[in-house]
């Protein structure tokens, strides 16, 4: 049974350290105590069937915010008199769809989820306004750094990303 070693180190400060020998039976042997490495968390590992052009794929520096996106007109101008007030309705339908920039490739990050504002949803305006529909999406904003360590070639690169993906939405009312 072959067996091989994942262990890096760049520029003398150990970036990964994985405490196990795996073997291509999917078997683990325990190789260097916990207490004693620096582990971090690995996303997602390749190798070829001889352990060879093997890449240890992770993130670092990941932040995690939330922010608006702007304001998306659904609908046509309404302008309500003084004697009463009305109301109006989404005529169009916006879609905000999850956002990449940077390569995220072997971090497991999905990119599928979009939110949609439909049509036909109605709000009440009051007296003496002249209003439209908007629409806008609340986004969960990921920033970090993509490390990819090829142990046969002891080369590491980094790259930056920013994921945006959409939470949930809202309608409101916009003077125009």
């Amino acid at each position: 049974m072959k067996k091989f070693i994942i262990m890096t180190a760049i520029s003398s400060i150990s970036l990964f350290s994985l405490s196990s020998i795996y073997t291509f039976a999917g078997e683990k042997e325990n190789y260097i105590p916990n207490d004693k490495i620096n582990a971090v968390t690995v996303d997602h590992f390749e190798a070829d069937e001889r352990g060879l052009n093997s890449q240890v794929i992770t993130q670092i520096n990941v932040r995690v915010t939330e922010e608006w996106s702007p304001w998306q007109r659904v609908s046509n101008n309404l302008s309500t008199g003084s004697q009463g007030g009305g109301s109006i309705s989404a005529t169009q339908n916006v879609t905000w769809s999850t956002q990449t920039s940077g390569s995220i490739q072997g971090l497991g990050i999905s990119t599928s989820r979009s939110v949609q504002s439909g049509t036909g949803y109605t709000l009440n305006v009051g007296p003496n306004r002249r209003v439209y529909m908007a629409h806008r999406a609340r986004y969960q904003v990921t920033t970090g750094t993509r490390v990819v360590f090829t142990p046969g070639t002891g080369r590491t690169t980094y790259n930056d990303f920013t994921v945006r993906t959409p939470l949930f939405g809202e309608f409101a009312l916009r003077n125009f």
